[in-house]
């Protein structure tokens, strides 16, 4: 199809994030600059965005009148696939893919019950145990005193457990309940430590406040090695599966990794697909752990494209152009003609300036 230039039209949201320049240029490349890319952000963030063909300001996921704003531009660019890139994009965007239909916009992203499930961490796990994937040792709290019971359950204080809210993004509220925990010590790694009379404290007094607490899942720590693995999904079945181990992140973005074969990550992977009912881009992620043999569980799964999407196309595969084909009905390569090459990705913001042709002494 494509536009009068014959290019296809895709508005991408959170163009102006740093992570989003060297995303778009890759998928210009891989397309060999066959799209017309319409870029949206927040406007607190400013409009600092680069790779796109236009730009314009909407208001955030959750507002009323996101999906409203986001078919007017689409209306005006004649955009022909709208691409969620976070969690709150994916949840309004499915949910309004009747209305992007009717608009004869496609959408990036699985049905909106899939997207639901996905996005509710708990959830996520109960399913996937009940098709008898592998998953951590897990249980949901509400309140403080079931937060103390699932820890203790999980093993603490002679294990570390992890929390998190049910409905949360990256490392958003992610907290490490160890013994000696420091919480006045910087951390170095992936979200907060804290002891578990600590956070319970913590909780506590969120609840005699009156304010809102989220409902938790709190999970057995997995020591092992972590692979954020991004996959493309044709209604359940796995069509691509790339892992990746993270070697170091920083909110739950990988800064350092590495692209590498492995079979029993990739098979857990494609489980997890079919379980689900996955379709589009979407990222898995597992953690090996000793208690289960020395097998890989899996913890989390992102039904939209991962931070770090870019980095297949480095190693061989454009997943995310690959995602936009299968989303517009159009042939991919087949799986078994792609060859991935071992990659590590070093990934740092980097910092631009300008000179305002005025000259000072220091």
């Amino acid at each position: 199809m494509g536009d009068s230039t014959g290019k296809t039209r895709v508005l991408i949201p959170g163009v102006c994030h740093p992570i989003a320049s060297e995303t778009l240029a890759r998928l210009r490349y891989a397309s060999e600059d066959t799209l017309y890319i319409v870029g949206v952000d927040l406007e607190e963030r400013g409009d600092d965005h680069e790779g796109v063909d236009a730009f314009y300001f909407v208001p955030p996921a959750t507002s009323p009148h996101y999906v409203r704003t986001l078919l007017d531009v689409c209306r005006k660019e004649r955009i022909e696939l709208v691409v969620p890139w976070s969690d709150l994009e994916s949840a309004a965007i499915s949910e309004a893919a009747g209305d992007f239909g009717s608009a004869g916009v496609s959408t990036l992203c699985g049905p909106a019950e899939t997207v639901r499930l996905a996005l509710d961490k708990a959830s996520t796990l109960e399913a996937l145990r009940e098709h008898g994937v592998p998953v951590p040792a897990f249980a949901r709290a509400s309140t403080s005193a079931e937060v103390e019971r699932a820890a203790r359950e999980r093993g603490y204080p002679e294990s570390t457990v992890v929390v998190k809210p049910c409905m949360s993004s990256g490392c958003m509220g992610l907290w490490f309940l160890e013994p000696q925990a420091n919480m006045q010590q910087r951390c170095h790694g992936p979200g907060q430590r804290a002891t578990l009379p600590a956070f319970v404290s913590m909780m506590r007094e969120y609840e005699r406040g009156g304010r809102e607490v989220p409902e938790y899942v709190a999970m057995e720590f997995l020591p092992g090695d972590d692979y954020s693995v991004d996959a493309l999904a044709s209604k359940g079945e796995a069509v691509y599966v790339v892992p990746r181990r993270r070697i170091r992140a920083t909110e739950g973005i990988s800064r350092v990794g590495e692209i590498a074969p492995n079979a029993e990550v990739r098979s857990m992977v494609a489980r997890v697909v079919a379980a689900l009912g996955l379709h589009l881009n979407v990222n898995v992620q597992l953690k090996y752990s000793e208690a289960a043999g020395g097998h890989p569980l899996v913890y989390e799964v992102n039904p939209r494209l991962s931070g770090s999407i870019v980095a297949n196309d480095a190693a061989g595969a454009a997943l995310f152009f690959y995602g936009i084909q299968l989303a517009l009905g159009r042939p991919i390569p087949p799986a078994q003609d792609v060859r991935l090459q071992r990659t590590r990705m070093f990934r740092r913001w980097v910092g631009r300036y300008t000179h305002e042709d005025e000259w000072f002494t220091p």
